[in-house]
């Protein structure tokens, strides 16, 4: 096993076998693999006043930073706001262009 560090925005090709006592299996095929660097933390969701009322509210946020490889989208946690630490996903936005939410 080696010490060496994985370098973010680099592309390794991986591949492994099996060994016993009997030896070795054929090798796998290649797998390529990316590692990056995490987006920087977002900053905080905003409510838009002008599209939000009584029986709905609308939701928007800044696009974060790409880092070696792009962000490709963003989820939206909410908590019942009674107490507690519990968050449910509520929604997953797969599309980084989209910034806004209506509940």
């Amino acid at each position: 096993m080696t010490s060496d560090p994985i370098t973010p925005g680099t592309i390794y090709k991986l591949k492994y076998r099996a060994v016993n006592k009997y030896g070795n299996s054929d090798w796998s095929e290649e797998l390529n693999v990316g590692f990056s660097s995490l987006p920087v933390k977002p900053n905080p969701l905003r409510q838009v006043i002008q599209e939000s009322n009584e029986t709905q509210i609308t939701l928007e946020w800044d696009s974060c930073l790409d880092t070696e490889l792009p962000v490709l989208g963003y989820k939206l946690l909410i908590n019942d706001g009674i107490g507690g630490d519990v968050y449910t996903e509520m929604v997953s936005i797969i599309y980084p262009n989209v910034r806004k939410y209506q509940i």
